[in-house]
C-alpha cells in the first residue's frame, strides 16, 4: 500500500510527511506521537485526498489515537487497565448523521 501511494503521488509535496509518518510507526511510544502517525498516513487511504483537503481535512485533524504497546521481549503484553478514564469518555452530540442501510429487493 505505501508503494502504491507513493508512485500515485510522487512528486506531490505532501508525499514525504505521509512516507514519514509510514517509517514512524516502529518508534511510536505515546498517545502523541500515534496520533501524529495515524494523521500524517491518513492521506494514503483515499484515492484522492490531496484532492478533496478542503473536505477531508478538518477529519484529519480530529482524529485522534491511543497508544497501545506491544509484547515485552517475553511476548507478555503489558496489562492495559483504563477502567478509571471510562467516566471521562464523552458521546459525540446530535449533529452525527446515521445511514440507514436497507436491502434490495
Amino acid at each position: 500500500m505505501v508503494e502504491a501511494s507513493a508512485a500515485r503521488y510522487a512528486g506531490h509535496p505532501g508525499l514525504p510527511d505521509v512516507l514519514a509518518a509510514f517509517g514512524a510507526v516502529s518508534g511510536m511510544s505515546t498517545d502523541e506521537q500515534t496520533t501524529a502517525v495515524a494523521r500524517g498516513v491518513l492521506p494514503s487511504y483515499f484515492a484522492d485526498y490531496w484532492g478533496n483537503e478542503e473536505r477531508l481535512g478538518p477529519f484529519r485533524e480530529a482524529v485522534r489515537a491511543t497508544y497501545i504497546s506491544g509484547p515485552d521481549y517475553d511476548l507478555t503484553p503489558d496489562v492495559i487497565d483504563d477502567r478509571s478514564e471510562l467516566k471521562g469518555l464523552t458521546v459525540p452530540g446530535p449533529g452525527l448523521r446515521r445511514s440507514r442501510v436497507t436491502s434490495g429487493s
